[in-house]
């Protein structure tokens, strides 16, 4: 019986190598939530601002 070469030997035997950082991750390590501690926060205060500032202007406009 003749054994058939199928080439997949290329990606089970990977030699090792050094972990390089991903492009993804951020660099120095730091988290995105302690460079920024209140970002949520004032996002939210905006946006609840900016919704009572157009209730009021439309109960403005309604108003006879």
């Amino acid at each position: 019986m003749q054994e058939h070469e199928t080439n997949t030997g290329w990606w089970t035997e990977k030699p090792e190598r050094p972990d390089r950082p991903s492009s993804y991750a951020p660099l120095g390590g730091s988290s995105p939530a302690r460079r920024r501690r209140g970002g949520v926060w004032m996002k939210a205060l905006l946006v609840i601002s900016l919704m009572v500032a157009l209730g009021w202007a439309i109960l403005r406009l309604a108003a006879p």
